[in-house]
């Protein structure tokens, strides 16, 4: 992380910011667990290793250096990338696609999320679900079924970019991505997101005190701040 605050500030020009932060509980999860923290489903929110990866961000901010998809006037993380408006960016496998879209002449890497404290990071596949309020719980189940087959997964990974969940067929997932073959390291590290139950309660909370630390000017907030105002709420 310290090679990611080096080259934020060599490559932001007038036109071009270092990294962009998009300011959801996605991003900000990635940075918290390169530094050893995590939000443990609510039990582990306020805590120093949070703090740190937190502070991270916010201070990348404030130098200048970083920029958010609202600042650019886009939606998300992808599209500033794309548009060459930031340098860096946290994301996932899904940007191929979205290059492939919008910059397909674009020359860029896929790298794992670079080490903090420790490596850290989340990971994720497709999944299909039924909710427990279904009409027809076993035609669903097996219309689930049929949409998770091999045949399946492996189109959305062509389509998407998305890992298939099934591991025997990552190995050719892999191959056939090159590019996407160097989070292979992370595989053997990555966790879960760790959200509390009440998801939303604590995805908004987040959201809207990182914006108050960046956004309102003079807040003087820290991720301390942030933290424990977050964790009040969710009591």
């Amino acid at each position: 992380m310290d090679e990611v605050r080096t080259a934020a500030e060599a490559l932001t020009t007038d036109s071009v910011k270092g990294l962009c932060i998009n300011i959801n509980e996605f991003h900000l999860t990635q940075y918290v667990k390169a530094f050893g923290g995590g939000w443990g489903k609510g039990e582990t929110i306020n805590t120093p290793e949070n703090a740190q990866g937190l502070q991270y961000l916010i201070d990348l901010y404030q130098e200048g250096v970083a920029i958010t998809p609202s600042e650019a006037g886009l939606g998300w993380d992808g599209e500033v990338f794309a548009k060459g408006l930031c340098a860096m960016s946290t994301g996932g496998v899904w940007y191929t696609a979205t290059l492939e879209e919008l910059a397909p002449d674009m020359n860029y890497e896929i790298i794992r999320v670079p080490k903090g404290t420790t490596w850290g990071c989340t990971s994720h596949s497709d999944t299909n679900v039924v909710l427990s309020s279904t009409e027809y719980p076993e035609i669903a189940a097996k219309i689930c079924a049929y949409m998770g087959r091999d045949e399946a997964q492996n189109a959305v990974a062509e389509l998407y970019g998305n890992p298939p969940a099934f591991q025997d067929l990552q190995e050719a997932y892999f191959n056939e991505n090159t590019r996407i073959a160097a989070l292979i390291p992370a595989t053997e590290y990555a966790t879960s997101f760790d959200y509390p139950a009440e998801t939303n309660k604590f995805t908004d909370a987040l959201r809207n005190e990182m914006e108050k630390a960046l956004y309102v000017e003079g807040s003087g907030m820290t991720a301390e701040d942030i933290l424990q105002n977050v964790e009040n709420a969710m009591k």
